[in-house]
């Protein structure tokens, strides 16, 4: 039985944490912390308006998104290697003969050595699997039977009717983020401000109806503040916004 070891919440926009193969972490160059070698989990927590990545125990690397949790042993065992998700991960996992298991809370991914970005937010409506290289297999809570991926196809998992659905896509449209930008093809308005919303930890609210039908073509830098994001999205479509206290209000211009 694994327990609940200890959680790490990042504070700083950006952090880079790395585990060796004796569990000994480090977090950026501030300080080395050793953790035991028995089966304990730790809890690294992004909150919205952060970014991170972690390199695990067996070499593998991940970025974990804005508003996203990552539970994992500080030590892999022999038998498996398995991670717990909810959020959004780009992870590129180290080949090895041991499975690699991405656990969210509605379907597991099954790897052994490949590149995928998962996204699996509880607020959202889908989770979804993007794979770049290698293989992997999803198995979801209702369906034992596993569903594979070949590079170059994102598959997406309706949480409250079970329904997967697989197309071809360009991968880089879903793993900008990690490289600090929004590569837009089309992606509703909604999705790209819910993407923002969790990056810079801020509210949106607009009317739905009028907007159902916009669609973003173009490039956001995600690293820039957010006033620039927002000029720039006046410039892709035709909104206006107004910042408030709560919220920032987004309008179809007239």
């Amino acid at each position: 039985m694994c327990y609940l070891k200890s959680r790490l919440l990042i504070s700083k926009d950006s952090s880079t944490i790395a585990y060796n193969s004796k569990g000994i972490i480090q977090i950026g160059e501030e300080e080395r912390i050793e953790t035991s070698e028995t089966p304990q989990l730790n809890q690294l927590i992004v909150p919205y308006g952060k970014t991170t990545s972690i390199v695990l125990s067996d070499g593998t690397k991940a970025w974990v998104n804005s508003g996203s949790t990552l539970v994992y042993p500080a030590v892999f065992g022999k038998d498996k290697r398995e991670v717990f998700l909810s959020g959004e991960a780009y992870l590129d996992v180290a080949k090895n003969t041991t499975p690699f298991i991405i656990k969210t809370n509605q379907i597991d991914v099954h790897v052994l050595g490949t590149q995928l970005n998962v996204a699996a937010y509880h607020e959202e409506e889908s989770q979804s699997v993007v794979l770049v290289t290698g293989s992997v297999e999803i198995k979801s809570k209702e369906q034992n039977k596993g569903i594979k991926l070949i590079p170059d196809q994102l598959l997406t998992y309706q949480t409250h009717t079970h329904q997967v659905h697989i197309e071809k896509v360009d991968t880089e449209n879903y793993t900008s983020w990690i490289d600090g930008y929004l590569l837009l093809k089309g992606e509703s308005i909604s999705h790209v401000l819910n993407r923002i919303s969790r990056h810079y930890n801020v509210k949106f609210t607009y009317n739905m109806k009028e907007l159902t039908d916009t669609r973003l073509y173009g490039k956001l830098d995600l690293e820039t503040d957010l006033t620039n994001v927002l000029n720039n999205i006046a410039l892709l479509v035709p909104v206006t916004y107004e910042t408030g206290t709560d919220a920032i209000k987004l309008e179809l211009l007239k």
